[in-house]
């Protein structure tokens, strides 16, 4: 009987205890460069279905706070399971990112960008193709994993200025800090 409650006590002491602290470094750092690959998933806005994309963005953080960034970035088909019709978008852009980095490690981020789109419309036998300049902005979440590793979740709007598709992005990839 005495055994069993102080294992009770014990088991609510290691639940009601705070976590200890990550062992991993943050994962902004001044003057630190970043390589994200990831999966994405359009839908909304102009596109007629949700599509998938990959991309990858290179990242500097200038202080722990403020970092800029690069990205490339494939959308496969906006038109869905339309036979007669194709509508891929290939985007490149430039980023601001604003870390709110945490005690744990973690570090919520706003950003902003502009860049273009070139989005290629294919219906029937006929082929439309369109290069424009847009903006983005959104938030996301990056995650340590290791020192050198961190996983990373991305919402963002894209807006192109004629044809180029409008539409929500979101992503999910790992962030690789070379040299940590």
């Amino acid at each position: 009987m005495n055994f069993t409650r102080v294992a009770a006590v014990l088991a609510l002491a290691t639940a009601l205890a705070p976590p200890a602290a990550a062992q991993t470094a943050p994962v902004t750092e001044p003057g630190t460069w970043s390589v994200t690959p990831f999966l994405s998933v359009t839908f909304g806005g102009d596109g007629d279905s949700a599509s998938l994309g990959l991309g990858a963005a290179g990242a500097y953080d200038i202080t722990a706070e403020l970092g800029v960034e690069a990205e490339l970035a494939y959308v496969f088909d906006l038109m869905g399971n339309a036979d007669a019709a194709d509508w891929s978008l290939l985007g490149v852009s430039a980023n601001v990112l604003y870390h709110f980095p945490l005690e744990n490690g973690m570090a919520p981020y706003a950003t902003a960008g502009i860049g273009f789109g070139r989005s290629a419309l294919t219906v029937g036998d006929a082929d439309a193709t369109s290069t424009e300049a847009g903006f983005n902005l959104g938030g996301g979440l990056k995650a340590p994993l290791t020192d050198a590793l961190a996983a990373r979740g991305d919402i963002r709007y894209f807006s192109y200025n004629d044809a180029a598709p409008d539409g929500w992005r979101v992503y999910g990839g790992l962030t690789w800090r070379p040299g940590r």
